[in-house]
């Protein structure tokens, strides 16, 4: 299964870790670089702090077992997109943005918006049933993804989005969730 994760900060970091393994193929897009307050929130460490978050998760995933088509880390235009899909043909997109311009150049099919909220509330949604909210944090600022504390938020979040996607790479079946501090809802859609 060829996977585009797009996003490789607090969630798509996470999520690239867990579904390294034989017989997925990742590729990365990210045009941020890791901050000091990315440590900690994201599978990086200190020695990734100034590189390039795409290429950084590209070394880590390989460390991992798992297989890289390949990494961009320019910012997404639709020209981009559009040139990296004419050379790859892509099974699942994971969008882990965290901003909605970037959102909204996905492709309408399968794509699986993950998402933390500022009041620590994970969201696991598929194409079909998802939209926007109606207020967000600007770009690189919510604080759930950038200290300690969201880390369980995060983590659960993530997690919960593995399961989907391999649930997704086994059956075709999608799958919703909420993820609070203390559960996860599910529903099939």
């Amino acid at each position: 299964m060829n996977i585009l994760v797009a996003g490789a900060g607090a969630l798509g970091s996470q999520i690239a870790f867990w579904l390294a393994r034989p017989g997925v193929r990742l590729y990365i897009w990210d045009d941020d670089r890791v901050e000091p307050h990315n440590v900690g929130t994201t599978v990086y460490y200190e020695h990734h702090v100034g590189r390039s978050k795409a290429i950084s998760l590209c070394g880590i995933v390989l460390r991992r077992g798992g297989t890289v088509l390949g990494y961009n880390n320019t910012q997404l235009t639709f020209n981009t997109l559009e040139n990296c899909m004419g050379l790859i043909q892509f099974d699942l997109f994971v969008d882990c943005f965290d901003n909605f311009e970037s959102r909204s150049l996905l492709p309408v099919h399968p794509v699986v918006h993950v998402g933390v909220s500022q009041h620590q509330t994970g969201s696991v949604e598929w194409n079909e049933t998802w939209k926007p909210p109606a207020a967000s944090a600007p770009r690189g600022s919510n604080p759930v993804c950038t200290h300690q504390l969201g880390v369980p938020i995060l983590r659960s979040t993530a997690l919960s989005a593995v399961w989907a996607i391999e649930q997704y790479a086994d059956s075709g079946r999608c799958f919703n969730a909420v993820v609070t501090p203390r559960s996860s809802i599910w529903h099939k859609i």
